[in-house]
């Protein structure tokens, strides 16, 4: 049987080997060869923590290890995660002490999971497993760490990080066969950690060291939060009468960046302080502090880690006792922090984790002043400072969140991609399923260009690939980018083909749409800033498709020198059929209001219904090219000629035909081929 322990978090009264320990940074954590951070979508996170200690008042050391096969029990609700949070992913997390007796034996890789939703009506379990069992003195990076404590020479101590995803894509699966609108519905509920052995040692009882604790990451997607970059650190390292200053790199503040820290810490206790080290001096003061562009640390401080004074005899001793089973805990919408395990110097003995501390500090560069002046647009680095007293902590993880501002393709109050679908019923787009899918006929997915920044941007790419279970109407890409308002809704004047790559879809390797789009005014909205483009393009669903499958589409939006922007925030737009059927009976009744409406009939009347550079043939009603002039010169010096092709990377058929389009008919000769 496999020894299973579970993140031991402890205090240990003696100096920590640092062999095989890793501070935190500079750069992400990585897993299995990916860096672990997320910057283009609407991203947000939660930590979710449990100890596995309890009291024993007949010991001299008032902890002990809770039942094994009961383990501990941490209840994730709607004031943790948005309605509509959806599982990005996700690690478990889970730290022991290593029995003695198996000092120089494999550590415990495998732990049991398991969920009951708060109505009871999914559940899940899953034996959680580690790559492979690993000895203490094979410490790997983040997915396995140890450590063997100097002074304690049997003690030693060990952490896994494994990714669990999957767990959650099976709630959130269950939760859609349910029938729930939003999959925080299904993941509100009771995480328990089980079946995990406790290294319960006299030698690690006798000496306090005894821990042990896990902790669920959790990124999630939401359209109810602000944009924000997430980045993931590990560094399972112990500290004790010490000051250690670490950089944490790899990101780039925006303007007045809102930075959020979560770091989690094993062993810490309330109350101990110690105004002196083992050898007699002042001691350091325990506390976490930041720095950034400016010369000076900032300690970091609040409710549930109140900075602390005192003195004895003539020593003035000035703390913030982070480090004291007290953890700061945000809700996806709090704008303070609750306090687990009490308000200081008040415990709540119900409710406190013992030796384990999963604190949450916010820095707001806009409002404060003190922050401001040490985050600034372009910084990329974080300056921490930890300080251990008398009680000896361990480090595992630390989650950083800036927030990303609004990118400049973010429309307000719209979906950058929409789909027109044949069901008779176009869902509410507040609500996560859009709309429904049909068997019959095409629909038709169209991507909204709206510059909403403060200056005009560079080449416009857009790109897209085709959702899985559907197939590409070949062709069928086009866009417009005149546009009139009718009830409420942009319908396009006019629709040019986009020319399909090779046979394919042409937007699977990016397009450029435009070689510049200017920016909305302030005080305009989606229906009044006359500057949009919109690409849109059909397909059918592919035989055999399952009802209430899920069909999910993002499109990318860039322009190079800025972060690639996903489409509603990077949050997949989606639909699902529910398996009525409630198709129309014609591709001509598809509603396609919110996809730029109908393009105007083939047949034209007059060349006023063509387009600038085509007439209409009176003999087949339609508008034709005008043909070039005999003698027409195309080289690029010629200045009544703007079109070039110089780089055949970037410039494609269809950029052509916008360049002809603005340009080809300017030809020095009165306009002859102009109308």
């Amino acid at each position: 049987m496999l020894i299973k322990t579970i993140t031991c978090l402890f205090i240990v009264l003696g100096f920590f080997s640092t062999v095989s320990s890793k501070e935190f940074g500079p750069d992400v954590s990585v897993y299995r060869g990916e860096e672990l951070k997320w910057e283009d979508g609407a991203y947000g996170y939660f930590v979710m923590f449990k100890s596995m200690l309890k009291q024993d008042d007949n010991l001299p050391h008032p902890l002990t290890c809770m039942d094994e096969k009961e383990g501990s029990t941490y209840t994730l609700n709607l004031s943790h995660i948005p309605a509509d949070a959806s599982v990005e992913r996700a690690f478990l997390v889970w730290t022991g002490a290593q029995p003695v007796a198996l000092r120089n034996g494999l550590t415990d890789n495998e732990v049991t999971l398991s969920f009951i939703s708060e109505n009871k009506k999914i559940k899940e379990e899953q034996v959680i497993t580690g790559k492979k069992g690993y000895k203490i003195a094979e410490p790997q990076g983040f997915e396995f760490d140890a450590f063997v404590d100097s002074d304690y020479i049997n003690h030693s101590y060990f952490t896994y990080r494994v990714d669990i995803t999957d767990f959650f894509e099976k709630i959130q699966k269950k939760g859609n066969d349910l029938g729930n609108e939003y999959d925080g519905y299904s993941l509100s509920g009771n995480y328990t950690l089980s079946d995990l052995t406790c290294a319960k040692d006299s030698s690690y009882v006798g000496a306090s060291t005894l821990v042990a604790g896990w902790s669920i990451i959790m990124i999630y997607t939401s359209k109810e939060i602000s944009p924000k970059k997430i980045y993931l650190y590990d560094g399972f390292k112990p500290y004790w009468h010490e000051l250690s200053e670490i950089n944490v790199t790899g990101f780039e503040f925006p303007t007045d960046p809102e930075i959020r820290i979560t770091l989690a810490v094993h062993e810490g206790d309330p109350n101990l302080v110690s105004f002196y080290n083992p050898d007699g001096e002042l001691a350091i003061p325990e506390g976490i502090e930041v720095q950034g562009d400016q010369v000076g640390w900032i300690p970091l401080s609040n409710e549930c880690n109140p900075e602390t004074e005192k003195t004895e005899e003539d020593e003035f001793f000035k703390y913030v006792e982070v480090f004291n089973s007290i953890s700061s805990q945000y809700g996806w919408a709090d704008v303070k922090p609750t306090c687990v395990g009490g308000i200081p110097p008040d415990l709540d003995y119900e409710n406190i984790e013992y030796s384990m501390d999963v604190d949450t500090f916010v820095m707001d560069s806009s409002s404060d002043g003190v922050f401001s002046a040490h985050f600034n647009k372009g910084g990329s680095r974080i300056g921490l400072r930890i300080g251990a007293n008398q009680d000896s902590v361990i480090t595992n993880f630390m989650v950083v969140s800036v927030d990303s501002k609004a990118p400049v393709f973010d429309i307000p109050d719209q979906h950058e991609l929409i789909a027109c679908t044949p069901a008779n019923f176009l869902g509410n787009h507040e609500n996560y399923y859009d709309a429904l899918w049909c068997y019959d006929g095409p629909h038709t997915f169209a991507i909204k260009i709206q510059n909403w920044g403060d200056n005009m941007t560079p080449p416009v790419i857009v790109k897209n690939t085709i959702p899985e279970h559907m197939e590409y109407v070949p062709g069928s890409t086009e866009y417009a980018a005149e546009f009139t308002t009718v009830n409420d809704k942009k319908v396009a004047k006019r629709w040019i083909k986009i020319p399909d790559s090779n046979g394919n879809f042409p937007l699977t390797d990016g397009f450029k749409i435009a070689d510049t789009t200017t920016f909305c005014p302030a005080d305009s909205d989606y229906l009044t800033c006359e500057n949009l483009i919109m690409v849109r393009y059909k397909t059918t669903v592919k035989p055999g498709t399952a009802h209430m499958e899920r069909i999910e589409n993002i499109a990318e939006i860039h322009s190079p020198g800025l972060t690639p922007y996903k489409t509603n925030h990077g949050i997949p737009f989606s639909m699902v059929d529910e398996g009525g059927g409630n198709c129309v009976n014609s591709p001509e009744m598809i509603d396609m209001s919110e996809c730029g409406g109908y393009a105007p009939p083939e047949k034209c009347k007059t060349d006023l219904d063509c387009e600038s550079y085509e007439y209409c043939d009176h003999e087949t009603g339609k508008c034709m090219p005008y043909p070039p002039p005999p003698d027409f010169d195309r080289h690029p010096d010629n200045d009544t000629d703007t079109y070039t092709d110089s780089d055949s990377d970037s410039v494609t058929d269809d950029d052509k035909e916008i360049s002809e389009k603005d340009n080809s008919f300017n030809f020095g000769c009165s306009n002859l081929w102009s109308k």
